[in-house]
């Protein structure tokens, strides 16, 4: 594969843990979900601190995870009818998408629950910016956990990490511009 073709796959492949990593904040603002509000770390403190903070709920997990799970059935059923997708190399007819879906959502939520764990060990405030580690959290979590089911080669997941690290900034930066972030990273 080109450049824009490992881009592509990077960026197609990925797409479930990149929306999962994204939905929970506008879950955050669905009323009729609010009974799902129950933090992840039970309320639990350490050294005078949440252990995840106050943003990590069960209603984002199963939001995060829903969205991966439909995106990857989204992907599976556009791969039968555009022949492009072929020749990337990977055969979504033999994917399951709630496995594939499941995985990529909850490591990359669980990614990001555990790089807001060390922030609070580091005594780091909830919501403060923690450069790079802020970036690529939910990135190696989905990795680590689609690759049990879908390993990749080494290659594509550089490809990954790098698309997805960029994306990252690039929607940090207009949500910033949009008013949507307090922080600019």
């Amino acid at each position: 594969m080109n450049f824009w073709q490992n881009i592509f796959f990077a960026f197609w492949f990925f797409l479930p843990a990149g929306l999962a990593n994204m939905f929970p904040i506008f879950a955050a603002h669905a009323p009729f979900l609010r009974h799902w509000e129950f933090p992840l770390d039970f309320n639990i403190t350490w050294r005078g601190h949440r252990l995840l903070g106050p943003n990590k709920t069960l209603r984002g997990l199963i939001i995060g995870i829903l969205v991966a799970i439909v995106t990857v059935a989204i992907q599976k059923e556009i791969y039968m009818h555009w022949e492009y997708l072929r020749m990337l190399g990977l055969n979504y007819q033999m994917i399951n998408p709630v496995i594939l879906g499941f995985l990529l959502g909850a490591g990359a939520l669980l990614g990001d629950a555990l790089k807001s764990f060390f922030k609070r060990w580091l005594d780091l405030p909830s919501g403060d910016s923690w450069f790079f580690f802020d970036q690529i959290d939910y990135i190696f979590g989905g990795i680590l956990f689609s690759y049990f089911y879908q390993p990749l080669n080494l290659s594509q997941y550089l490809y990954i990490i790098v698309t997805y690290f960029v994306l990252h900034l690039l929607f940090s930066a207009l949500g910033f511009v949009l008013g949507l972030k307090q922080q600019l990273i």
